[in-house]
C-alpha cells in the first residue's frame, strides 16, 4: 500500500535508525569505559566528546541516507513488508532471466554494503576491542591491586573503605566492601575478572546475533547471490532481538 514516495520516506527513516543503534552501543561501550578506566565522570564525558560523537553518528546515516534516496535505491521488499536498499524487481540483479530488467535500485547492493555491512562490521570489532582488549585487562590489573591490598591489610588488620578508594583509584574497587577476612567477599573479589570476561563476551555475542542476519542478507545481495529461506528467518531472529 502506498506510493514509491511513502516507501522511500519510510526506507530513509528505517536506515537512518537503524544505522545509528550500532553506533550507539559502541558510544556507550566506550562511555563506560573511559567512566571505569580513566575515571572519567559524566560531566567531563559530556564536555570533551558527547557532541562530537552525536553530530558523527547522525550525519553519517542522514547524509548517506540522502544519497541513496537520490540513487532511487529504496523499494518494498520481497513480501512488500518493508522498504529498505533492494533491486525493483526483487533479484533483478542476481536472476534477471527470471525476475526481469532492474527499474530501480540498480546500485542498492554496492550502497548496502558501503551504509550498513562496512558500520556494522567496524562496530563489532571496536566493540571487541572496547570491551575485551582494553576493559578486562584492566579489571584484571585491578584485582591484582585489590588481592595485593587485601594482603597488606591482615598485616596491618586495618583498611578503610576510603583508604581503599584513594590507594587503588579504581571505581571497581569501591564495589568491594574492604573486610578482606570474610571468605564471600573474597570470592567476589577474586571473581571481579571473569565477571567481566562473561559481560563483554555476552554483550559482543548480542551485538552479533542481532546484526548478522542483515549483514549476511545485504552481503548476499551484494554479490548477486540469491537468499534461500533460513537467511529471511535469520533476519527475523535478529529483529526480534
Amino acid at each position: 500500500m502506498g506510493t514509491i514516495g511513502t516507501c522511500e520516506a519510510a526506507g530513509l527513516f528505517l536506515l537512518v535508525g537503524a544505522t545509528a543503534v550500532p553506533f550507539y552501543n559502541h558510544f556507550l561501550s566506550y562511555h563506560f569505559l573511559k567512566r571505569v578506566k580513566d575515571k572519567m565522570t559524566p560531566q567531563e564525558f559530556a564536555r570533551k566528546y558527547e557532541f562530537n560523537i552525536h553530530a558523527l553518528i547522525w550525519l553519517f546515516p542522514i547524509i548517506g541516507g540522502y544519497v541513496v534516496l537520490a540513487r532511487k535505491d529504496f523499494n518494498p521488499s520481497k513480501n512488500g513488508d518493508l522498504c529498505v536498499m533492494m533491486d525493483n524487481p526483487v533479484d533483478c540483479i542476481a536472476d534477471p532471466e527470471t525476475y526481469g530488467t532492474c527499474t530501480r535500485g540498480q546500485n542498492a547492493p554496492k550502497d548496502s554494503e558501503f551504509l550498513i555491512v562496512v558500520p556494522f562490521a567496524l562496530n563489532f570489532l571496536m566493540l571487541v576491542i572496547v570491551n575485551l582488549l582494553r576493559f578486562t585487562p584492566y579489571v584484571y590489573y585491578q584485582e591484582r591491586l585489590i588481592r595485593l591490598g587485601a594482603g597488606g591489610s591482615h598485616r596491618d588488620n586495618s583498611v578503610s573503605s576510603e583508604g581503599c578508594k584513594d590507594k587503588l583509584k579504581s571505581t571497581i574497587i569501591c564495589c568491594c566492601n574492604n573486610n578482606q577476612s570474610n571468605p564471600h567477599e573474597q570470592d567476589t573479589t577474586e571473581s571481579l575478572s571473569m565477571q567481566a570476561v562473561v559481560q563483554s563476551s555476552l554483550y559482543v555475542f548480542a551485538y552479533f546475533l542481532a546484526y548478522s542476519g542483515p549483514i549476511l542478507v545485504f552481503s548476499m545481495s551484494a554479490a548477486g547471490i540469491l537468499r534461500p529461506m533460513w537467511v529471511t528467518w535469520l533476519v527475523v531472529v535478529a529483529i526480534f532481538c
